[in-house]
């Protein structure tokens, strides 16, 4: 029972008392459990029972047995200690059942239809793209947005713990999840029309945050995991169906580079080099993925927000920055021109 409590105590004290649902249904643990604890009453009973020689061989048998599951016990113990083998899959297994079930939605509610019929026309108000009233795959329920998010809450408590030490190989597993539960969620949306997206909302929010405290370390790795976890989860945006697709617009991948661009900016003021640097280059990568698949007008927000970096290196003098900047720049420019497309509104 001490070996059990171990790495509850452990997971308790230094991420989230939310954990512990995920230790009630080690289904392993507790079937070793109740087999100790058949053994240890069965071996209390035989004090009162006139012995025989079945007892005998029941009992050498369960006392064998026991010993033989406190030390497969002892190895799951280690097993759960490790976040990365025990809690991180556990999460995704959760959230990957929670996607499953994203479906569109029957509207019956008139109120419902004309929430949706307000959405599309801002979609095409921003967009200036024509929308079904029909189309039934529109947005995502909120309901399921809620699980994802709550399922996805304890992983930011644990990396923001893991900014404050330097377990750089648990925190690299802790962005890998993170990074690989948000990618299934927009391949899973791929055909879902709206770019008004409550996880989308939560992930700008998480990713700045834990992007901030990062850069209260001194630890760069941090940062640069961060940088290119955010831009990896930008980039598999590109491939969903959503409303401006048509018009040369990213909704989805925008706010997340967003993010990259404000890092930029603060770093070259702050004159931090190696931040600035890699912050400007993710978001340069994501500019240019995005001329290359056809989103010219979000292309060239990014390009603007370049220059606006550009202006601020000038200031401070920094050159280190504007490396990337002008590499960005022209694989830019040169797919704008190379692979041009013309949209149906303009």
């Amino acid at each position: 029972f001490t070996l059990v409590l171990i790495p509850i105590q452990q997971f308790v004290n230094r991420y989230s008392p939310s954990l512990l649902s995920y230790f009630r249904r080690d289904r392993l643990t507790i079937s070793l459990m109740v087999v100790l604890l058949f053994s240890f009453f069965y071996h209390i009973t035989l004090w009162f029972i006139p012995p025989i020689y079945l007892h005998a061989y029941i009992s050498a048998f369960l006392l064998a047995f026991s010993f033989a599951l406190i030390v497969l016990m002892i190895f799951r113990v280690i097993k759960m200690m490790n976040p990365s083998e025990f809690l991180f899959p556990r999460i995704q297994e959760d959230c990957d059942k929670i996607l499953k079930g994203i479906k569109p939605d029957e509207m019956q509610n008139p109120i419902d239809k004309l929430s949706q019929l307000e959405d599309q026309m801002k979609q095409v108000l921003i967009a200036g793209e024509k929308v079904d009233p029909n189309e039934k795959k529109w947005s995502v329920s909120d309901a399921v947005v809620k699980q994802l998010i709550e399922k996805m809450l304890p992983l930011k408590s644990i990396i923001m713990n893991l900014i404050t030490t330097a377990d750089y190989e648990l925190f690299t597993k802790a962005i890998q999840t993170f990074k690989e539960i948000s990618i299934s969620y927009f391949v899973t949306r791929r055909e879902f029309k709206s770019s008004q997206d409550p996880f989308l909302i939560y992930l700008c929010e998480t990713l700045n945050d834990l992007v901030k405290s990062a850069e209260g370390s001194s630890n760069v790795y941090y940062t640069r995991s961060l940088f290119t976890a955010i831009k990896e989860i930008a980039l598999n945006t590109l491939s969903v169906d959503v409303i401006g697709l048509q018009s040369g617009y990213n909704f989805l991948a925008t706010p997340l580079a967003g993010i990259l661009k404000e890092r930029a900016v603060i770093g070259v003021v702050k004159k931090d080099m190696d931040r600035a640097f890699d912050s400007t280059l993710n978001y340069g990568d994501i500019g240019c993925a995005l001329s290359y698949k056809g989103f010219g007008h979000s292309a060239v927000e990014i390009a603007e927000g370049l220059k606006e970096v550009a202006l601020y290196c000038h200031m401070v003098k920094d050159t280190v920055t504007l490396v990337p900047i002008r590499n960005s720049l022209a694989n830019i420019f040169y797919n704008l021109l190379c692979y041009r497309k013309l949209y149906a509104n303009y």
